[in-house]
């Protein structure tokens, strides 16, 4: 019975282990969402947005931010590493590096791993900020690392790909390419996923960092690959964007446009990813066929992100853009001061994303107007929650809403509403005075004076004062009889 009791608190205990270390649905942890970078979340997403908020940093941003626990994560250039509160927009925390930022963090279990031009990889915990270790590369760190089963996986402009172990910072194993390394590992099933600038994208084992298949394309390749379905997905300089076996490295289709930097995301069979040509593509995932493409006013070196039927990309026209994933129709775009070669994080219905203007915006769903007008001026409540008096305009979420409008002396007005995301609503009243009723005049009547007959409250007294003590004098004598009957016996 003990050894029963003892497994099911072990058992208890790893699930909430397991549950604490799980990431929520929600969060974007690491550059293309996951370890496979497939650039997809299903989180809902409003049709139509307005700007959150924005932070200002000190340089331009090309780091793309990460979204766990309610924060957001990106470096800049400014050298410094931001953690910012992903509903207000207020500064967490900063810690500066020794150069510049590009790569995006990736965070894991209270940890945020993020590389510097410095040479460095650098591990901070993720809700102070303050340095856990550092890993000194021999060269750049564009690469934005991947985490997998405690395990940390980077590119270094040394050339060199590394494995180091999440916890200490200590190198598990290298790999030497032929050139620079600013692509990003995908791991999937055991297996590491990268291109390099010497044209060839590598598969190693995870584990070990042997060499599993390697294939060369024409050109450098610093677009990150993509995993889904056995298929690896990726661009190259040589302007095409390809799509080979997992498991051999062999090629399936590739498709021409210009270089390609940009990472591919793959939802539901279709590979959405941008190109120096100014579009944006939208393949057949399995086939490499053209479904459609749109053109924006610039390259397109951002990676693409996928939620709710709507793609989230920037371009070098310094525009963010929104498109259906399906028809490839622009749903909305915002410009912002310049470039935007960050790629977009979607979480909570928001849209994260820098620019080279030197800011991180967050885009979140469109509140609706509500004027509200009234004749005479009253006090406003809605949902029983005053605010303020008439005329008055009111940001409100989507929703219903119960407004009342009142003021003394007049009859309240009380109505039920439904409002959309950036709908514009009028209510405007004429409140109706409260009339009193009419008054009957006191008339005097004249009455012959008549004789009221006496009170008989002083009988009324005097008649209970005489039961009260006949009531007593009995008492009285029957104790008196006991006593004596008592006396003879």
């Amino acid at each position: 019975m003990k050894r029963k009791v003892m497994r099911f608190l072990f058992l208890t205990l790893f699930i909430i282990i397991v549950s604490l270390n799980a990431h929520n649905n929600d969060d974007w942890p690491m550059f293309h969402h996951d370890s496979q970078h497939t650039g997809y979340t299903d989180c809902e997403m409003p049709d139509k947005v307005e700007i959150s908020w924005r932070y200002k940093t000190d340089d331009k941003i090309y780091s793309s931010p990460t979204i766990v626990g309610n924060k957001v994560y990106v470096g800049s250039q400014d050298n410094y590493i931001y953690c910012i509160d992903a509903d207000t927009g207020e500064l967490i925390w900063k810690y500066r590096t020794g150069a510049w930022i590009g790569s995006s963090p990736a965070i894991a279990n209270g940890n945020i791993y993020i590389g510097s031009r410095d040479n460095y990889i650098y591990c901070l915990n993720a809700d102070t900020g303050k340095l856990v270790w550092k890993y000194k590369t021999g060269g750049y760190v564009g690469s934005s690392p991947t985490i997998v089963d405690g395990k940390v996986y980077a590119g270094s402009y040394d050339k060199y790909i590394y494995c180091l172990d999440a916890d200490t910072g200590e190198i598990i194993w290298r790999y030497k390419t032929g050139s620079y390394v600013s692509s990003s590992p995908a791991v999937a099933d055991g297996k590491l996923y990268i291109g390099s600038y010497d044209y060839y994208v590598y598969c190693l084992n995870a584990d070990t960092g042997k060499l599993v298949w390697r294939y060369k394309t024409g050109y450098w390749v610093g677009s990150s690959p993509a995993i889904v379905n056995d298929k690896l997905y990726v661009g190259s300089y040589d302007k095409y964007i390809y799509c080979l076996n997992a498991d051999t490295g062999k090629l399936i289709w590739r498709y021409e446009t210009d270089y390609v930097s940009s990472s591919p995301a793959i939802v539901n069979d279709k590979l959405y990813v941008g190109s120096y040509d100014s579009y944006i593509y939208c393949l057949d995932a399995d086939t490499g066929k053209l479904i459609w493409k749109y053109e924006t006013g610039g390259g397109v070196s951002s990676s693409p992100a996928i939620a709710d039927g709507k793609l989230y990309i920037g371009s070098w026209d310094n525009y963010i853009y929104c498109l259906n994933t399906d028809t490839g129709e622009l749903i909305w775009r915002y410009k912002t001061g310049d470039e935007v070669r960050s790629s977009p994080s979607t979480v909570d219905d928001r849209v994260y994303i820098g620019s080279y203007d030197g800011y991180i915006y967050c885009f979140g769903e469109k509140k609706a107007i509500l004027l509200i007008e009234s004749n005479p001026s009253a006090s406003i409540y809605v949902n029983d929650t005053y605010k303020g008096k008439t005329p008055l305009s009111i940001e409100l979420e989507k929703g219903e809403y119960n407004i009342r409008i009142e003021k003394e002396n007049y009859e309240n007005y009380n109505e039920t509403i439904e409002l959309s995301p950036g709908e514009s609503k009028n209510i405007s009243v004429e409140l109706n005075k409260i009339t009193p009723p009419p008054t009957t005049p006191m008339t005097t009547t004249h009455r012959p004076a008549t004789t009221l007959p006496p009170t008989t409250m002083p009988h009324q007294q005097s008649n209970s004062f005489m039961y009260l003590g006949i009531f007593i004098a009995i008492l009285v004598s029957v104790f008196a009889v006991y006593q004596i009957t008592k006396k003879k016996k």
